[in-house]
């Protein structure tokens, strides 16, 4: 079993806001390390302007200041 199965098989189990949760951390890993999935994450087909954001490589970008600027 791959870690992506085992990861699968957690987050199915967990109630949605939950998945939620998880998705917005793995999102967080992502933009820290520059490696952002190809479509950015969507609630109800609404994008969020931090989704937005991310996607564009612009959470974390500034230097010497807050992780999230």
């Amino acid at each position: 079993m791959t870690m992506v199965d085992r990861i699968r098989i957690h987050t199915e189990r967990l109630p949605q806001d939950m998945q939620r949760e998880v998705l917005d951390f793995v999102e967080s890993l992502e933009a820290r390390r520059g490696r952002l999935l190809p479509v950015a994450s969507q609630r109800d087909g609404v994008r969020s302007c931090l989704d937005l954001a991310q996607a564009h490589g612009l959470v974390g970008c500034i230097k010497d200041t807050q992780a999230d600027l």
